[in-house]
This record gives C-alpha cells, sequence and structure tokens, in this order.
C-alpha cells in the first residue's frame, strides 16, 4: 500500500504545477519544490528515521480534513490525536524558508479560528536533522511538539492554533525571533524542558507562556503584549516584574523583557504615533502640548539606522514589520550573533536577526 503511494507521489514531483497528496508512512527522501506547489496533506504523515524530508524556500502544505490514507505505525495516541492529522518527524526534515520565499502550512479549506491538525511533531530527532526557520503554521492543534530533541526554531509565525510550541521532556531548544501571536491557548506550553526564548514577539494569546515552576526555561528579550489572561503562568515569579529599565530607557524586567505594543506598521498604534509626531505635516493648526512632548520623545529616541529611517511608511508594508515609532527595534539580545542583516543589534519579533545566521 505505502510503495503504491510513494510511486504516486514520485511521479507527481515529477510534474510542474501537479497537485501532490501526501500521506503514510514515507521511507523514501523527497525534495520538496514550490513549482509543485501546493503539497496536501490528505491523512497521518511519519517520516522514518532514516528518511530526509528536504523542504525548498516557498513551499506551501495545505491540511485537508478528508483522510486518504491512515497509517498504522502513528506514535501518537489517538485520544492525543482527537482525530486530527499529524506530521511525525523521526529522521530528517530540513524545513528552512526565507525571508522573501517563506515555507507555509495552512488548512486546505478556509476555517476561521478552528482547529484542523495536530501540528509537527518531532520526537527523539538528533541534532541537526532538523531545521525550522521562516516558517508560518496555523489552524493547528500544537503548531510544534518537542519530545526529547532540541532543534532551533527561528523566524517562524506561529498564529492560531491551540499551542504554538509545547516543550516536553528533554527539550533545550533555542526558540528566537518568531512572532507568537493570536493563539488560542498557550503560546509556549513547558513541561520539564529548558528551552530558551530571545527576540521572540508573544502577543494576542490567552496565555503567553505556562510553564510548570519547577523548569529551568531561559526568557530573556521578549516582548509580551495583550495576552488576555496572563503573559506567565506557573513560570519563576520574577518574571514579568518591572524592576530596571534597558538600554533604550523602557522599562522591563529582570531578563530584559517588554511589556509594550509593538507598533506594528499599519496598525491603530502607529496611526496614533504617527497623529503625535510633530516632524509630520498636518493640517491642524493647533495640537496638544501633552501630545507634542510624547510624540517629541518618540521621534528622537527612534533608530537611526538608514534601514529603518527609509522604510516607506506610507505603502504597503511587510507582514510584521515594526514601524518606526516601534521600542521593540534594536532591543533584542545584545549578542553579536543575533544582530540583524543591517549590522544593527536585534530587533525582537520575526523581523529581526540575520537571515544567514548559523545556528
Amino acid at each position: 500500500m505505502n510503495r503504491i503511494l510513494l510511486l504516486f507521489i514520485l511521479t507527481c514531483l515529477g510534474r510542474v504545477g501537479a497537485e501532490v497528496r501526501l500521506c503514510g508512512l514515507q521511507t523514501e527522501d523527497l525534495n520538496l519544490k514550490p513549482e509543485n506547489n501546493p503539497y496536501i496533506i490528505a491523512g497521518d504523515v511519519v517520516i522514518g528515521k532514516r528518511t530526509l524530508w528536504n523542504v525548498n524556500p516557498g513551499v506551501v502544505f495545505k491540511i485537508d480534513r478528508a483522510a486518504a490514507c491512515t497509517s498504522e505505525t502513528m506514535p501518537l495516541e489517538p485520544e492525543e490525536k482527537n482525530g486530527l492529522f499529524a506530521i511525525y518527524v523521526k529522521g530528517s526534515f530540513q524545513c528552512a524558508g526565507s525571508s522573501d520565499k517563506r515555507i507555509v502550512f495552512e488548512p486546505l479549506h478556509s476555517e476561521k479560528n478552528r482547529v484542523v491538525w495536530y501540528g509537527l511533531v518531532f520526537d527523539g530527532v538528533k541534532e541537526g536533522n532538523v531545521r525550522l526557520q521562516y516558517v508560518d503554521i496555523s489552524g493547528a492543534f500544537c503548531a510544534v511538539t518537542l519530545r526529547d530533541c532540541s532543534p532551533v526554531i527561528r523566524n517562524c509565525v506561529l498564529r492560531k492554533n491551540q499551542t504554538a510550541i509545547s516543550c516536553g521532556p528533554g527539550c533545550q531548544s533555542e526558540i528566537f525571533n518568531n512572532n507568537i501571536v493570536y493563539n488560542f491557548s498557550t503560546g509556549v506550553l513547558n513541561r520539564q524542558s529548558a528551552p530558551k526564548l530571545y527576540n521572540n514577539l508573544i502577543a494576542w494569546n490567552l496565555i503567553g507562556i505556562w510553564s510548570d515552576v519547577l523548569s529551568d526555561l531561559d526568557i530573556a528579550y521578549n516582548d509580551f503584549w495583550a495576552n488576555h489572561d496572563m503573559n506567565f503562568m506557573e513560570c519563576p515569579p520574577k518574571y514579568g516584574m518591572i524592576c530596571q529599565v534597558n538600554g533604550r530607557k523602557d522599562s522591563c524586567d529582570y531578563k530584559s523583557n517588554l511589556f509594550i505594543d509593538p507598533v506594528l506598521a499599519g496598525s491603530p498604534a502607529y496611526t496614533d504615533s504617527l497623529r503625535k509626531d510633530v516632524h509630520v505635516p498636518t493640517d491642524t493648526a493647533k495640537a496638544d502640548v501633552a501630545d507634542r512632548r510624547l510624540s517629541r520623545r518618540l521621534v528622537e529616541t527612534r533608530p537611526i539606522t538608514p534601514q529603518h529611517q527609509e522604510a516607506p511608511e506610507s505603502t504597503p508594508h511587510q507582514p510584521w514589520q515594526l514601524s518606526r515609532y516601534s521600542r521593540l527595534i534594536n532591543a533584542g539580545h545584545p549578542k553579536k550573533a543575533y544582530y540583524d542583516t543591517d549590522g544593527t543589534p536585534n530587533d525582537i519579533g520575526v523581523t529581526g536577526a540575520s537571515e544567514y545566521i548559523s545556528k
């Protein structure tokens, strides 16, 4: 059964523009290319221990709810999966997009605010066998589940999932410069693990990070904003307690985490900042003195790098782009390994860090 399915997949991969449906146990290497988009996930997928999936920039996966096959080797328990499809990885999964050619996992049919698949599950994979960067994942019960492995997760947008990332026993992943936003339950769920979370925008979730009190996780230089119930649940108590200011004079906790509006380009906060900016021409003859003082502070403290000055604010912006008023610019981890492509300190969120950083 699986050999017939594999032959069908390989035949489809040879035809440009053909719809490729994937499900079942995968025992042969695959090189997935964007010219064959979309790749339809039509059932549970299990990538075997000696199998490589190389996912090239620009590839789009669509998750269908109608099963084309079932896998008798799916390691997840049926009650855990709750009837949802999963992509379960035991082998090698090289999923590395780029800033202009992101890799996408999303439902085949638009279903607003609904979970339609289980997500990506990495279980016991060897170091270096997984890359997950410049990837967008939505509509999953848990976008990324990590068990007994520690892949780097960077520059991903994990939105409108039940949970974005679940770190289980044995996980020490470095998770940086991601946007973990609009998830229905939890941004990061942590159990008996020690991940490092740097430079992430964790916003508009029900709970930002939910841990188990005892885990030795490291949460630093992130921005938490508008998480409905709380930013930290069962995390060490020092997190979230404002006790100092960072290098840009913004209030933060002891790990330099911020708790401010990211002021994304085109957002209401951006529009409000623009309205208060005395350096922008206006038809209003008089302006409120307090607003002028605030806007003067905003303008005087904004980054002065050419890249940020020359960004066209009035034209359509890249998704998740920080506006010139954002306090997240240059506010990430000061280590040079995290510097942005233009050589300036890290910008918190998915647009920060160098595209070719080696992690």
